[in-house]
């Protein structure tokens, strides 16, 4: 059975850039169109919208003016995981 890894990460403004402490795995094999439907480009997401945890309050001075929502996801294929 294949799974889904959601790889993302979250930059601010200033270039700060935050991670997420464990992988996002989804039972089953998601379509890359099912990522990017909720997304505002091929690339930057809003974490909330799906239900994940958000990174930018892990940033060291959190809030700021050079914070925002969005999340930045990395695409790569390997073995029997789709990772978007």
């Amino acid at each position: 059975m294949v799974n889904t890894e959601i790889d993302y990460s979250h930059r601010d403004a200033s270039n700060y850039k935050a991670y997420p402490e464990e992988k996002i795995i989804v039972s089953g094999e998601l379509a890359e169109s099912d990522i990017i439907s909720r997304t505002c480009s091929d690339q930057r997401f809003i974490l909330y919208d799906i239900g994940i945890p958000e990174l930018q309050t892990q940033l060291e001075g959190y809030p700021s003016v050079d914070d925002y929502i969005w999340h930045e996801r990395m695409v790569k294929v390997t073995g029997d995981c789709r990772i978007f």
